[in-house]
């Protein structure tokens, strides 16, 4: 399913009122997927590139709830939508159910910082984003 995976530790502070793993965060597993990926691509995305990934919008399903102690296992892969957009899917699995506890996407528009307007993948920005 995936093309990329990390895993993350849930913290003590990532629980809610209610003793689970609060739904933002959530949002914060699909990041340091999606910047882990790009590092190991060699994406670079800080402001002295003139053109990066940025993100145009986000969503999660939350199957089961997550509960401290626990390590998910967060895997991503990107499907291209359009010549200046992909979605990246994320898929969050718990280590101590071994089930499904959330599946995400996002959608990211190539962008021009220079131009201020999204921008074409360049072939090597395909490759390095492994969009089918």
């Amino acid at each position: 399913y995936t093309d990329f995976t990390t895993s993350i530790s849930v913290r003590w502070i990532d629980q809610d009122a209610m003793g689970h793993v609060n739904n933002a965060k959530y949002f914060s597993y699909f990041e340091v997927c999606r910047a882990e990926f790009f590092d190991q691509q060699n994406i670079e995305c800080t402001s002295n590139v003139q053109e990066a990934p940025i993100l145009a919008e986000t969503s999660c399903s939350y199957k089961m709830p997550v509960m401290f102690p626990d390590r998910l296992f967060i895997g991503s892969r990107a499907e291209k939508s359009g010549e200046d957009s992909w979605i990246q899917e994320y898929l969050i699995v718990s280590e101590k159910t071994c089930r499904v506890v959330a599946h995400g996407t996002a959608k990211l528009v190539n962008y021009d910082y220079v131009k201020n307007a999204k921008a074409p993948f360049s072939d090597e920005m395909i490759k390095k984003l492994k969009l089918r």
